[in-house]
């Protein structure tokens, strides 16, 4: 494979690992181990050379067109981290289910009523 960035991470609804060359590129692969979902990204991206061409180390800012696949990277205080991990142990659950479900949930918007005047 050129020099890209690769992120590999385990995915809960897969339950298995993820390849991804993030920011620029959609390709991803799935793997039982680390090193298996790198082969397959490997594989996926020798299979469709148009999502990689041009790609290098110094990938340059991302695409603008929003993608809502369900993940976000966030970065928290390494304290934050903790404590969130810890509490999701306690509950005996994954730290993505016990952050998921610890957010509030978004309330549709009421649509505004206008007070009639007489």
């Amino acid at each position: 494979m050129e020099k890209y960035e690769v992120s590999i991470k385990w995915d809960d609804e897969e339950s298995c690992f993820m390849a991804i060359i993030p920011r620029r590129c959609r390709l991803r692969a799935y793997g039982e181990t680390r090193a298996e979902a790198l082969k397959n990204l490997n594989i996926e991206a020798a299979r469709h050379p148009e999502y990689v061409e041009g790609l290098t180390d110094s990938l340059g800012p991302a695409k603008e067109t929003p993608s809502y696949n369900g993940q976000i990277d966030l970065k928290v205080p390494r304290s934050l981290h903790k404590s969130l991990s810890q509490a999701a142990t306690k509950r005996g659950i994954s730290l993505n289910a016990y952050i998921v479900t610890s957010l509030p949930k978004p309330r549709p918007r009421k649509a505004s009523k206008k007070k009639s005047r007489e």
